[in-house]
């Protein structure tokens, strides 16, 4: 397996705002359909704030946590306040028209372990192995790209979690863009660097 197959197995532990539904086989099909006529979330993204980025911001990485080439920290500053309050005006808009997508800017974060190549998490529900879902999830970053998919449960673990009965769930992505894919891989690579200098630190 090459270097660049190894990285989608990649997995760190993280906190992030996502949500899942069941479908049936029916529905999934639709879903494909519909989801490979759709641009990915990193395109989107790219899409929306193309016409103001500086020059020397380099699109091939933006929304993927960090920079290719150096970039003062004036101007990183500010590109991130104006998309943080884009976005914000942009969450108001959608609570006000009533859109589909702001119920996943409503969640909480929950922990989660986080791969390219597929997510787990806890769950009250019990699903069974084989199950199609699609997945809605935020990378916690700035901006967050909205990240669709559409995976398959591979493992149910039951868990007792105190006086209350949880099902570690895990999926694998049978589905997904392949620049989101390439972001998961930037923001798990961007985590772990992370978790390192914090442990160096103390």
């Amino acid at each position: 397996m090459s270097y660049q197959e190894k990285r989608k197995y990649y997995r760190i532990k993280d906190t992030l705002a996502f949500e899942y539904q069941v479908l049936s086989p029916k529905e999934y099909e639709a879903e494909k359909i519909r989801f490979w006529n759709q641009v990915s979330g990193v395109r989107t993204l790219k899409n929306k704030y193309a016409h103001f980025l500086p020059n020397e911001l380099d699109m091939e990485y933006f929304g993927a946590g960090e920079l290719s080439r150096p970039v003062s920290e004036l101007i990183r500053g500010l590109v991130k306040l104006i998309i943080g309050m884009n976005e914000k005006v942009d969450l108001i808009l959608s609570h006000l028209e009533d859109k589909e997508d702001v119920s996943i800017y409503q969640k909480h974060p929950e922990d989660v372990s986080l791969s390219a190549e597929g997510i787990g998490f806890y769950t009250s529900e019990s699903l069974s192995a084989e199950t199609q879902v699609k997945i809605r999830m935020l990378l916690p970053q700035n901006p967050q790209i909205l990240i669709t998919t559409l995976g398959r449960v591979v493992r149910v673990t039951a868990k007792q979690i105190g006086e209350v009965k949880r099902f570690e769930v895990g999926i694998l992505f049978s589905d997904i863009h392949g620049d989101d894919q390439e972001a998961i891989i930037n923001h798990v690579f961007t985590r772990q660097r992370d978790i390192l200098r914090n442990k160096a630190k103390s």
